[in-house]
């Protein structure tokens, strides 16, 4: 779209939309990497198996009725709104 000039993307407004679109959908996900390489580095095994025990048993329950990108979409969406 950018190379050919095309004006189907709104490319001069990027810098006004941002803040609206990009931190609620990327914030989550860094904090789920983040609290994930806390655990490894500071070696909490215990921790660990606990959220490896929600994430598994949340899939477990919600992958038959959404499917995988349905159930994360879920998950990001629960996170968002408790955030």
């Amino acid at each position: 779209y950018g190379i050919k000039k095309l004006k189907y993307m709104p490319y001069n407004h990027q810098h006004q939309y941002f803040f609206l679109i990009g931190p609620p959908l990327l914030i989550p996900v860094y904090f789920h990497i983040q609290i994930m390489h806390t655990m490894f580095s500071r070696k909490d095994w215990v921790d660990l198996a606990w959220s490896m025990t929600y994430y598994l048993r949340y899939f477990l329950c919600y992958v038959p009725f959404y499917g995988f990108f349905g159930s994360v979409a879920l998950i990001s969406f629960v996170r968002f709104l408790e955030s």
